[in-house]
């Protein structure tokens, strides 16, 4: 490594064991940084033009600022006091030579231990102007503090965990505080806990050391993925311009070394399906919570990265076929749910990611439904069948349509020959029209009803009836009503719909109770449903999709069977 020395301002380089002590510099990177070539075939006179010079001599002040010659003397004895414990200091923008890409990808895979090994480290915080930081201090200088750029850049998150000592300093050199004085406040700005960054940042999950870097940013796009290397324990060869893909190869290392399956723990709310591994670390955003867990009854083998995706032993967790809430497909794919060996802190219950197969006629390969969220997976009483399977590397973003283009289509004619009607909706306001041949996509069927859900509206519902009659024992006729109501939800672009057969003085408002409340869980798990009505018919419901004329349009296709027996003559009543 190359080590600036600290008087001569002269670059040395060392080798493993003759690394003599050195101070390490903490820095957000600005305009006209002295680099490595600067140094190396330096002209004083240049060297002193460039606005970065003055961290090198201790000055963080310019002319423009009015600063008397005796302030500009505290200053310099500041950094003559800094560098008294240690003649040498590394500094990132001018200890690398970046022209050799050899040298760069050893930098950088060797700096979190570079920092982890340096006697202190010096955060410079070029935004910050303040006094010493306490328990006196005012307003202004805390929030100075916390909107300090240094605690959003991607590589001084590994700055702030690696150093076994870390001193902040301002704008102008005054030292005020330290990560172990200043830790509680550290700790609500970056939402780290204090035992991350002060003594065991190995005990963190996965998806928590995810989480640290989730709403930091970098200049190049791979560095976001570069400047974790060392907290995650990962040594990788360096290519800028893979763009995202440097993360995605990121995460396949991981897995090659670890079983911690919380990397598998993210959610994402811009895909519609995805692969197993987050696209960025913001995707862990929500998931600074979730920690390693063991749940023997869900052990598995090792899994490994394959060319058809991780190759992957999942428990195969299908809802009951009696539970008939489906999510809208966009073709005929089997949802499943499958547990991992995670769970949030301060619970006993795995978390599981929604699984769908990529095909009708493929068995097992998957891609991950509704990346938007996680939910918890209760043990079932049977043990849940395992399958070896592929979680294929498919991102398929959300389709932005506008909210007027989301219109779905309720047969018309079939229902209208059945007797049934449309009795009330819900809302009362809601657009409920009948299509002809040349507005409906579904025009092969007969007319529709077209429903549009308008700007705000997320949950629609749609209830049918007809009367109907039975003939009593002593032959007089009974009139009374049929009822069923289709009720439809947007979620993220995702529709999911439910069916509801009502029965004898059941009021509409009594089933549309649990739907209005946000926290009622809502199961995607089929295409299609089964239900019988009040007079023993029949009722067949499915979903299909169909892009038509740019707009995504959703139909339901509803059959009506009739079940035509005769009781025997005591009997009471005699169905036709």
């Amino acid at each position: 490594m190359y080590l600036l020395h600290t008087s001569e301002l002269n670059l040395y380089e060392f080798f493993a064991d003759d690394i003599p002590d050195y101070a390490i510099l903490s820095h957000t990177w600005g305009l006209e940084e002295v680099s490595f070539r600067d140094l190396m075939d330096r002209d004083a006179s240049e060297l002193d033009r460039l606005a970065g010079y003055s961290k090198y001599v201790g000055i963080g002040v310019n002319d423009d600022r009015n600063v008397s010659r005796e302030a500009q003397d505290t200053l310099q004895e500041e950094v003559v006091l800094i560098c008294r414990r240690a003649p040498y200091a590394w500094i990132g923008t001018c200890c690398i030579d970046k022209s050799s890409s050899a040298e760069l990808n050893e930098a950088i895979n060797s700096m979190f231990q570079w920092y982890r090994n340096s006697q202190m480290c010096y955060a410079y915080l070029v935004d910050v102007s303040t006094g010493p930081l306490g328990n006196k201090a005012n307003g202004t200088e805390w929030k100075a503090f916390r909107q300090s750029r240094w605690f959003t850049r991607g590589w001084t998150l590994q700055e702030l965990i690696a150093p076994k000592q870390l001193k902040f300093y301002d704008q102008n050199w005054r030292e005020f505080g330290t990560k172990l004085s200043l830790a509680d406040q550290i700790s609500r700005i970056t939402g780290i806990e204090v035992q991350h960054f002060t003594n065991d940042f190995a005990g963190a999950s996965i998806a928590q050391k995810m989480s640290w870097m989730s709403k930091r940013t970098t200049t190049r796009v791979e560095d976001i993925a570069y400047g974790m290397l060392g907290i995650l324990d990962i040594n990788m060869s360096l290519h800028y311009g893979s763009g995202m893909k440097a993360f995605l190869k990121l995460q396949q290392k991981i897995v090659k070394g670890s079983d911690d399956e919380s990397i598998f723990a993210w959610t994402d709310p811009s895909l519609a399906e995805s692969g197993i591994f987050a696209q960025s670390p913001a995707a862990f955003a929500g998931s600074g919570d979730v920690v390693k867990s063991k749940f023997p009854r869900l052990d598995r083998p090792p899994y490994t990265v394959t060319n058809r995706g991780l190759a992957i032993e999942l428990f195969l967790y299908v809802q009951s076929s009696t539970d008939h809430r489906s999510k809208f497909p966009s073709g005929s794919r089997s949802l499943t749910r499958t547990p991992l060996h995670c769970a949030r802190q301060g619970q006993a219950t795995p978390l599981a990611i929604q699984l769908k197969k990529v095909s009708q006629c493929s068995f097992t390969d998957f891609v991950r439904s509704s990346p938007e969220s996680l939910s918890n997976w209760h043990m079932p009483l049977e043990e849940p069948p395992r399958k070896l399977a592929y979680i294929r590397p498919i991102y398929t973003p959300v389709l932005e349509t506008k909210l007027e283009d989301k219109q779905f289509f309720i047969p018309k004619d079939s229902l209208i020959k059945k007797g049934f009607s449309i009795s009330t909706k819900f809302p009362l306001e809601l657009d409920v029209e009948t299509t002809s041949n040349a507005i409906d996509p579904f025009f092969e069927r007969g007319q529709s009803w077209k429903v549009a859900l308008k700007k705000g509206q997320n949950l629609a519902a749609v209830f049918f009836e007809r009367k109907t009659s039975v003939v009593r024992y002593n032959l007089t006729d009974l009139d009374y009503w049929i009822r069923f109501g289709l009720i439809l939800r947007v979620s993220q672009e995702t529709m999911s719909w439910d069916i509801v057969a009502l029965r004898k003085n059941q009021t509409f408002e009594k089933v549309l109770e649990p739907y209005l409340d946000s926290h009622y869980h809502w199961i995607q798990t089929q295409e299609s449903h089964i239900t019988t009505l009040e007079d023993n018919s029949r009722l067949y419901v499915s979903a299909r999709e169909k892009l038509w004329r740019n707009v995504r349009c959703d139909s339901m296709d509803i059959t009506i069977e009739k079940r035509e027996f005769t009781r025997s003559p005591r009997s009471s009543i005699l169905w036709s």
